[in-house]
């Protein structure tokens, strides 16, 4: 997966980049978002998550950000049983106190 250290003291404006498809070839989706991350202290906060794009031949497909202390995870779920491989590309902007 894919995890954004955000650093205490600081705001992000994180854009979001993921392509998806099933390991038969037979579902796939794509995402783009724009993210606003802080931490002022403890864990991060999720401010803001705006879908800016969104296609998938699977409704149950979608991602989730995680906080876990100072980290945001990214992580793409879909049907039980399904395997899925994916990509993203995670562009951000950070200013720190």
């Amino acid at each position: 997966g894919i995890t954004i250290p955000v650093a205490l003291l600081s705001t992000m404006q994180v854009d979001l980049h993921i392509a998806a498809v099933s390991a038969d070839g037979t579902k796939r989706a794509v995402w783009r978002s724009h993210i606003a991350l802080c931490r002022a202290s403890g864990a991060a906060i999720v401010l803001d998550d705006l879908i800016v794009h969104v296609y998938r031949t699977d409704p149950t497909w979608d991602y989730r950000l995680v906080v876990s202390g100072g980290d945001v995870a990214v992580e793409v779920a879909g049907s039980g049983g399904t395997t899925i491989r994916w990509q993203a590309l995670v562009e951000y902007t950070e200013v720190t106190a």
